[in-house]
């Protein structure tokens, strides 16, 4: 959470395992952003490293999030 108490829900995924997490989302009246598939892929080029893993990819959405927030999609609210 930043300085201004303003949180930004940012998802690489939204289906699958993720619509739990949005269902909760929007219940709470939270609209989470999404990072598509290839601005991801572009973005996380940027990051050295080795390999694939949950928590470096979590960091790199976070870190696309808080600079490049305008990038992002809205996630529509699941209906109901």
């Amino acid at each position: 959470m930043g300085m201004s108490g303003h949180v930004t829900w940012a998802l690489d995924l939204v289906d699958g395992p993720a619509s739990l997490l949005l269902g909760v989302l929007a219940n709470h009246g939270q609209n989470p952003r999404y990072v598509t598939g290839p601005t991801f892929a572009a973005f996380k080029k940027s990051f050295s490293g080795q390999g694939k893993t949950d928590l470096k990819d979590s960091y790199i959405i976070a870190e696309f999030a808080r600079c490049l927030r305008r990038q992002t999609v809205p996630v529509p609210t699941p209906p109901g």
